[in-house]
């Protein structure tokens, strides 16, 4: 199968309750990467009105949104109950985004920052930011400095962090040493393929048959890797 459309678990560390899904991308193609970001976003854009109600659950979708998307104002087929909008640099560096961002907090929309740097460009987004996410993936004792100053500056600032890349016991104990709020990764929860978003024609997603009474099917059968998806206007977290 050349591409999926996953879902992976965000759950709280006190509770260890799921508080959300990420909507991520697998691929194996370099095909996603050729499209351009219009053409791709208007694809993406109706897959998603065809389909989205097989894809989000009862729990609010974490999903990151390019320029493209953000402009296309397509958080408004989502209640702002159900979606975070999460943005990192293409948006925080666009000189258009801002009114964009801030429309859509005024509405009650909640937003989530990926990776965030220490400048003045990202510090400049946190009165609009809900959450702030860091990759834990393949980081060491080394790193941990860096990724604690983010944490105790995110916190001071009242936002919640994600660890994200939570795929191993060592991923997992240097996030809970962080004291993070939330995990994201396959050592938390499996990530999870939608019953209807696998494809092999033409690089358009189509539908098949579930294995699972729940409707979906453990990763396992699209076991080629989450990867950034920039043509597709909607981003899989860096592993």
């Amino acid at each position: 199968m050349d591409k999926c459309v996953v879902r992976q678990a965000i759950k709280e560390v006190s509770t260890q309750n799921i508080i959300g899904y990420e909507i991520l991308f697998q691929t194996n193609g370099d095909d996603l990467d050729s499209k351009t970001e219009n053409s791709a976003s208007d694809k993406m854009i109706n897959f998603l009105m065809q389909n989205s109600g097989k894809i989000f659950s009862d729990k609010p979708t974490f999903m990151t949104f390019t320029p493209s998307l953000l402009f296309r104002n397509l958080p408004k087929m989502f209640g702002k109950e159900t979606l975070v909008i999460q943005i990192e640099d293409n948006l925080i560096v666009h000189p258009l985004a801002l009114p964009m961002i801030k429309k859509y907090k005024a509405e009650g929309y909640l937003f989530a920052i990926n990776d965030f740097q220490f400048s003045p460009k990202y510090f400049g987004m946190l009165e609009y930011t809900d959450y702030i996410r860091i990759s834990v993936s393949g980081k060491d004792e080394k790193e941990r400095t860096s990724l604690d100053n983010v944490v105790k500056m995110a916190q001071a600032f009242g936002k919640k962090c994600i660890a994200t890349g939570v795929n191993a016991k060592e991923e997992y104990e240097l996030a809970a040493a962080l004291n993070v709020e939330y995990m994201e990764g396959n050592y938390i929860a499996e990530t999870l393929m939608t019953k209807d978003l696998c494809t092999a024609e033409n690089g358009e997603f189509r539908i098949f048959c579930p294995e699972k009474k729940d409707g979906f099917r453990p990763s396992g059968h699209c076991d080629n890797g989450a990867r950034t998806a920039a043509g597709m206007g909607l981003y899989a977290q860096h592993r």
